[in-house]
């Protein structure tokens, strides 16, 4: 059984161990009011792209990524890799979402099977999308994208949300893979 056979949940009894995986930091993309409480205009809300994510953004961006690998880990169905030793590298390639693929390097780099890309768009005040891609790093290719849109700008609708990322389209059901 192949690496996408134990990405969807069949563990094969002769392998030696589970795939690697790496859970890059989530991010906030740029675009929408995520800048922009106070309701104002779209061309507005587009003056303040690139102000980056407030303190409170940075918070649930830490929280739901922990959130995700503790998910991971408690599955036991990778193992998660520690990209620690990697922190100056990451901070150099961030934000990962607009490095033009430079996050398969990376987890190649760390040892990784697999990368896991999250991020988190507020399309309105109260209305987040988050979005999560895993990467075949060998074949450097996507092969399981998915998101969810919550309502409300707080730490348990966001994690409300990675959870339900995890349970219904990472872990279970299974996702056919391209060929």
């Amino acid at each position: 059984m192949g690496l996408a056979g134990l990405l969807l949940g069949g563990f094969d009894a002769g392998a030696t161990e589970p795939p690697r995986i790496a859970v890059f930091d989530f991010e906030l993309a740029d675009g929408g009011v995520s800048a922009d409480p106070t309701g104002m205009t779209a061309m507005g809300a587009a003056m303040l792209q690139g102000r980056g994510p407030d303190q409170a953004d940075r918070q649930r961006l830490t929280l739901v990524t922990g959130e995700f690998r503790r998910l991971v880990a408690e599955k036991g169905q990778q193992t998660l890799v520690d990209l620690t030793p990697m922190a100056g590298k990451l901070a150099d390639a961030a934000p990962l979402h607009k490095c033009n693929g430079c996050g398969t390097d990376l987890a190649r780099e760390a040892g990784a099977d697999l990368a896991v890309f999250g991020r988190v768009k507020k399309l309105t005040p109260l209305l987040i999308h988050i979005d999560i891609t895993v990467t075949d790093v060998a074949a450097d290719r996507p092969v399981r994208t998915m998101s969810v849109d919550v309502n409300g700008d707080t730490d348990e609708s966001w994690t409300r949300g990675v959870r339900w990322l995890f349970r219904n389209r990472f872990a279970d059901p299974p996702l056919p893979l391209s060929p």
